[in-house]
């Protein structure tokens, strides 16, 4: 079976960057329908020696601020991002607040709602967009996997952190569709290795673990991928043995669960200095060095990743928080009742649920319409990137 082997996995199913619009030249954002040099088209390094892609949008209120400026600048790709206009702005701006875009599988980086997402995000609000298009995937080099592709996301993060040098309570990390789990893997290294918390992570139509997400995944919600093997678990548990990726998205953010909720609560061995390597913005040394907030959102109607899986997500992090008279986490149905008293139900196939422990805030929204891909355009993305800037703004 030719989806068992790596080269068709990697090439085909799992990430499509072949899916290349080659008479579209992505150095070209007025292509797309953006300002003159709105954005900024860059090389980012990585820590393996690839060199990936990237959009530096700026906020439309910002742009009309500088726009004399930015008119005169020379268009398409930029040798050195760090001598334009627009990092100048970025970089010098004491309150500028950044989203880094993870975007999902095939195409590039202003492919299918790429471009029109970015020009919601930043037309009216003053949030600056970082989008990267991954290793394989456009005019980066390399060809994707797993650790290639956190590597990645990574490498957008150091950007914005030691580069431009934005503290992390002014870095929002929003993951899409496969772009999810990068986000979940390069914030929760960021978290374990480096200490540093973001002002949250947003995850958008996303899966607790790739066989999972795959067992359930239809391309363009027609074509099934594995679904049909469901009548035949032993085959199933064989195809899904031979994947080279696993993505286990749920388990690595149960693991910033834990070590958020750890560090607070208990000495845990955690280097409390290293949570504002970046920050230097607090100075009072009682309050809790470490937050997350972590955010679901999922359109009912997705028919390419059933929404269910962000059930399961939700599930798998708030394990960590809750624990029995015995000492032991909840079941699944004492868990369910517990999430139900946290839940708002908002009509059919929509709710919000929200599960707060000290620094931590797990927040779960399933919107009933929007699909796979247009719910990125859709309010409740845009309304919880506002919702999480005020609440970091709000931390001492």
């Amino acid at each position: 079976m030719l989806g068992t082997t790596p080269f068709v996995q990697r090439h085909s199913i799992l990430y499509a960057h072949k899916f290349y619009q080659f008479w579209q030249d992505s150095d070209q954002p007025q292509n797309w329908g953006f300002a003159r040099n709105q954005v900024t088209s860059f090389h980012l390094p990585t820590e393996d020696g690839e060199s990936i892609h990237a959009w530096h949008i700026l906020p439309l209120p910002v742009y009309r601020q500088h726009e004399e400026a930015l008119q005169v600048q020379q268009t398409g790709h930029c040798a050195d991002v760090t001598a334009s206009e627009s990092f100048r702005i970025l970089k010098e701006d004491p309150t500028a607040k950044l989203i880094v875009y993870l975007h999902g599988n095939a195409g590039h980086l202003p492919s299918v709602v790429r471009a029109p997402s970015f020009h919601m995000y930043t037309a009216t609000s003053n949030y600056h967009v970082l989008a990267i298009d991954y290793r394989g995937f456009g005019t980066s080099s390399g060809s994707p996997t797993e650790d290639g592709l956190i590597l990645d996301g990574c490498a957008a993060l150091r950007f914005a952190l030691e580069t431009a040098g934005l503290p992390p309570d002014r870095i929002v990390i929003v993951g899409h569709s496969l772009g999810s789990a990068v986000a979940a893997g390069a914030a929760e290294r960021y978290a374990r290795v480096h200490g540093v918390d973001f002002a949250g992570v947003i995850m958008v139509a996303s899966f607790s673990n790739l066989s999972d997400m795959l067992s359930g995944y239809a391309i363009a919600g027609l074509v099934p991928i594995l679904k049909p093997l469901r009548s035949y678990p032993r085959i199933l548990r064989l195809v899904l043995g031979c994947l080279v990726d696993r993505w286990e998205s749920a388990q690595r953010l149960r693991n910033m669960v834990s070590i958020v909720h750890r560090s607070n609560t208990e000495d845990g061995g955690e280097d409390k200095t290293a949570a504002h390597k970046y920050e230097g913005h607090s100075s009072d040394t009682n309050a809790p060095r470490r937050h997350l907030r972590l955010s679901l959102i999922h359109a009912a109607d997705d028919n390419d990743i059933p929404c269910i899986e962000d059930d399961k997500i939700f599930a798998t992090v708030v394990g960590p928080l809750v624990r029995n008279e015995a000492g032991k986490e909840l079941s699944p149905p004492e868990l369910l009742a517990l999430k139900e008293q946290r839940t708002n139900h908002l009509g059919k196939g929509a709710f919000v649920s929200e599960w707060r422990d000290g620094n931590v805030t797990i927040r779960q929204e399933r919107f009933p319409h929007g699909g796979h891909n247009d719910i990125v355009l859709f309010p409740p993305v845009l309304l919880e990137m506002m919702r999480i800037f005020e609440e970091a703004a709000q931390r001492p």
